[in-house]
């Protein structure tokens, strides 16, 4: 896309990316924005006041601290989580699990 904007055009992006981020870190600051208001409005105490930075996530300082799953580690997380909602009964309808029965009111059965 770079190669068919013309400089004065990407100029004009960065200036207007300056005015309106767009990304990641802008959507967080909203909702950052959003969260402080009701919670300021609905919980504050000790009278301190919440800030957007209080709801955003804290970007890494450096990029060691970014950590990444293998797919080996993806695969195992997501067996545990389908074991454990076998074992507690989550997963309804599966095999070996009994579906909940549909009930149907009839017009006049309250």
């Amino acid at each position: 896309m770079l190669r068919q904007l013309t400089g004065r055009q990407v100029s004009e992006l960065i200036a207007y990316n300056s005015l309106e981020p767009v990304g990641f870190w802008n959507a967080w600051n909203q909702t950052g924005m959003v969260c402080s208001v009701l919670a300021n409005v609905f919980g504050k105490k000790d009278g301190r006041e919440f800030q957007p930075q209080d709801f955003m996530p804290k970007p890494p300082a450096h990029a060691e601290e970014v950590r990444t799953q293998s797919l080996d580690q993806m695969k195992a997380a997501l067996l545990n989580i389908a074991a454990w909602a076998k074992r507690t009964g989550k997963m309804k309808g599966q095999k070996g699990m009994k579906p909940e029965p549909i009930v149907r009111k009839r017009r006049g059965d309250g």
